[in-house]
């Protein structure tokens, strides 16, 4: 019995030890009315090398990173999940903004191979349609060791997206 409940804490400490992080950056932020967001469709995600490190506001290119055939739906998933709170929200390219749209949300999705794909990077942005300057940016790190629980983007969009709306003051959206 003591053999078996080391082992129970063992495997329950790894796989704790392998989620990913979520990292917001922004101030806290109000809208005066509730936005309609215009989400990015991309046609292209990003693969990197196995052994890529992220960390916490990056940005640009790593070694051996190229681009693949858009994988995993992060963009049909930022749609739900905004759509699911209650938000209007379409989908569509950059060049076409409609002009109700208040908030462009963008991201970045970077995957690594180890018997499958797997999400390794996250970056989800906010901006304000007129201006394009960012409103807030929310980010996954994959955990960066030898073990890991093979992220995908229907599970780790909504997480990112519920930390960046932690930001934002609810009462004022009410309306």
């Amino acid at each position: 019995m003591r053999f078996q409940f080391k082992n129970t804490i063992f495997i329950s400490l790894l796989f704790i030890s392998c989620a990913g992080k979520i990292y917001v950056t922004g101030d806290q932020i109000s809208f005066e009315k509730r936005p309609i967001f215009y989400v990015n469709s991309k046609e292209t995600s990003k693969k990197v090398l196995y052994g890529t490190r992220f960390s916490k506001g990056f940005e640009g290119e790593t070694y051996g990173q190229k681009e693949i055939e858009a994988y995993g739906e992060t963009a049909l998933y930022i749609k739900e999940h905004l759509e699911k709170l209650g938000y209007m929200v379409s989908l569509g390219d950059i060049a076409s903004i409609p002009d109700s749209a208040d908030i462009l949300v963008t991201y970045e999705d970077y995957w690594q191979w180890d018997f499958t794909k797997y999400l390794k990077y996250l970056r989800i942005e906010f901006l304000n349609t007129t201006n394009k300057k960012r409103v807030i940016l929310g980010e996954y790190v994959a955990h960066q060791g030898e073990f890991h629980d093979y992220p995908m983007s229907k599970r780790e969009v909504p997480n990112v997206i519920d930390s960046i709306f932690t930001r934002i003051k609810k009462t004022d959206m009410n309306e």
